[in-house]
Order: structure tokens, then sequence, then C-alpha cells
């Protein structure tokens, strides 16, 4: 990882979970009674955990991967999830506290401008506090019960999602063709060896007709992670394997991961095509790079229509794209379909809605115009181990006239 980068996502990384733990620490044990040496401990656990994740960061940067850095990283990371899960329904009940004052002082004053007295008066002390402490005990509560289920479902690991996409035109000797998109692994600290194994035999029981990696492959170095890619060899399809990047390849040396990749016996599409042909029948899987990718290497600006250049006019069009939201361009340049991942489909509640304001679709499969788009869950997770409500999944998409 370049070494700018590393130091500004740190810096930046720390200062916000400085800041959220704060928030919460103050949220959570200001309004409560409690025991001072109850507050102090809750208070320090907060500490702690503020400074575990960007620990953890530091020493992944550095190189260091052995089994207490396992060990760490599955506290830290656990500890992350309740913590962004206990934040956003703290800051939801905060709102709605604000609207509940600042509407009874508004109803308030229009009565006492009315000449009528009574109502809207803001709530006394102790009721305010019961119900702030209340409240922040069931908000606990709930991250609580929330965080163990969503480890739970990542204990559980993938389902295979199946889906028939009607293409227009689609000709006879590609109706029923099989696509198994994997994307969005995630091999870490965390996702190992024993997980990439199970992925690849669970696409192999697929026997697709092709097989469509949509990044986010690793979050470390390749060397580091060899051992743990290495069953991702075996992986194999009539009409091959093909990859496109995601963002986090290039935050973990590009050069390195595009050699690893190509080791592996995958194609590599950047703003290219291959050509498979059924009969008289031409599928074009076509592919782009991550949109972050331009800022590391001049030459993987995204171009949809540049990935198709050559390709002939009848030929049914595929586009691999890590992010949703580069449908737009497919859309545009006349693709049938796109597959993409990167939003892990919200990866957990209540994170789907605040996914969406950045892309146009988060989950399932969608008709964008005239073009198909399918996002994948996902197969993996970044940071915490969090599934609850939206399990991974590796997609079966089949082929069918419309």
């Amino acid at each position: 990882m370049d070494l700018t980068l590393a130091i500004g996502f740190l810096a930046v990384s720390t200062t916000l979970s400085g800041l959220f733990h704060a928030y919460l620490g103050w949220r959570l044990l200001r309004p409560t009674r409690w025991p001072r040496w109850a507050k102090t401990g809750i208070g320090s656990a907060l500490g702690l955990s503020a400074v575990l994740w960007p620990g953890v960061f530091l020493a992944r940067f550095s190189g260091l991967l052995g089994p207490w850095i396992r060990a760490l990283s599955w506290i830290a990371y656990l500890a992350m999830g309740l913590v962004a899960t206990l934040l956003l329904l703290i800051l939801a009940r905060d709102l709605i506290w604000l609207f509940w004052v600042f509407g009874s002082r508004a109803v308030g004053a229009i009565r006492r401008w009315r000449g009528r007295a009574g109502g809207g008066d803001r709530p006394d002390q102790e009721r305010r506090r019961l119900l702030l402490s209340g409240s922040g005990a069931a908000a606990a509560i709930a991250a609580g019960g929330l965080s163990a289920v969503g480890f739970v479902q990542v204990q559980r690991g993938a389902r295979v999602r199946r889906l028939d996409v009607p293409i227009p035109g689609l000709p006879r000797a590609l109706d029923g063709y099989r696509i198994a998109q994997l994307t969005d692994i995630h091999v870490s600290e965390l996702i190992t060896r024993r997980d990439v194994q199970v992925a690849v035999d669970m696409i192999h029981e697929l026997d697709a007709d092709l097989v469509a990696v949509t990044g986010d492959l690793a979050d470390g170095y390749p060397e580091e992670l060899a051992a743990d890619i290495a069953p991702l060899a075996e992986l194999d399809a009539r009409d091959g394997v093909f990859f496109v990047t995601g963002n986090h390849e290039y935050y973990w040396d590009i050069p390195g991961w595009d050699r690893a990749v190509r080791d592996l016996g995958w194609t590599v599409l950047h703003n290219e095509h291959r050509l498979v042909r059924r009969g008289d029948a031409t599928l074009a899987v076509a592919g782009v790079p991550d949109p972050d990718g331009v800022q590391f290497t001049p030459d993987h600006a995204v171009d949809p229509v540049a990935a198709l250049h050559g390709a002939p006019e009848d030929a049914i069009r595929l586009l691999l794209a890590h992010r949703p939201k580069q449908i737009h361009a497919a859309a545009a340049a006349g693709y049938h379909l796109q597959l993409s991942g990167h939003t892990h489909g919200g990866q957990f509640w209540p994170f789907k809605p605040l996914v969406r304001l950045d892309e146009p679709y988060v989950a399932d499969l969608h008709l964008h115009g005239d073009t198909w788009i399918y996002v994948c869950n996902g197969y993996g997770f970044w940071g915490p181990p969090h599934r609850a409500g939206v399990p991974a999944e590796i997609g079966l998409i089949t082929l069918r006239p419309a």
C-alpha cells in the first residue's frame, strides 16, 4: 500500500473512530446514574475499541500477519461492528429526541402566543434522564443482538443465488448459458484459505460455462496472502475465468495483484473483451477497471465503449464492472447485462439505505433502461464479520431469451 495513502487513511480513520466512540460514551453514560467504577470501565472499553482497529491496520500495513494479529483482528472487527450498529441506533434516537424537544417547544410557543396556557413544555430533567438512559440501554441490547445474528450469518457461509436473466434477441445457442459470479472475497487475516477452498468447491458444483470474478479479491499484500488464495488456481470453467479489479486491489499493490491473478490462470480484463462462441452465437465478455484505478494507474481509466472495440455488432454483450454505478455508462454503450459487486448488499442492517446514497443499486437484479444489472452480495465481508439480514452469496446467472 502506498505510504501516503496509508498515513492519510490511518489519520482519518483514527480521528473518526475517536469522535464516534467519544459521542457514544457521552450519549450513553452521561444520562445514567451508574457507579463511577461502571462508567469508568465502559469508558475504558470504548477507548480501547477506538484505537484497536487503527492499531490492527497499522500492523497489517507493516506486513505483520501471524496468529496473534489474526486473534486481535477478530476482536477489533467484532467491536467495530457492534459500535457501528450502536452508533446508528443512538444517532437515530437522538434525531427523534431533537424533533420531539424542538417540536414541543414550538407547540408551546404557539399556544402561549395564542394566550393559551400549558402544553408543549420541555420534559423535566428527571424524565429526560430516564428516557435517555433507558433508550440507550435498549439500543445497546439491540446492537448486541444484531451483531450476534450477523456473526452467526457469517459463520453459516454463502448461499448460491440462482437467477434467470431474459435477454432480448438471445440466440438459441446461448439459451441456458450459465455464469457463476464470485465477488468481494476480501481474503485477509479473517478470511483465509479454508474459506477460499469452500468457494472454489461451491463453484465447481455449479458446473457453469464461465466464471466471473468482479473484484475485491483480497485485503493485504499478494505475497503474504499467497497461501490463502492458492485454491483459486483450481477454479475453472468451460469458457474460462475472467477477472476485473475492485477498489481494494489498488490499495494493496495493484501490479502485484495483477501478476498474482494472471498466475492463477485467469483472464484479466482492463477495458477489453474476449469472445465466447456457441455455434453461430457470440458472447462478448468485457470488463472495466474500478473507477479508483486511474488514481493509481493512469491507463486504468474506465471506458466501457473501448472495452467493446472490435466486438461483432450482433454479439450478446456482458460487462463485468465492480461498482453498480457503472451501469449508466454500460447502458449507454448498449450492453445487455452488467455483473457487479462492491456493495456487499449493504453487509448488515441498517447500512443498506446508506449505501444507496452512493450506488444506484445495492443488491439483486434490476433493469436499467434496456440493460440488466445484477449486484451480488459478495462472498466475504469487509471490516466487521457481520451480515445481519444480508447473507453472503455466489451468483449463478442463466441467460434466457426474453
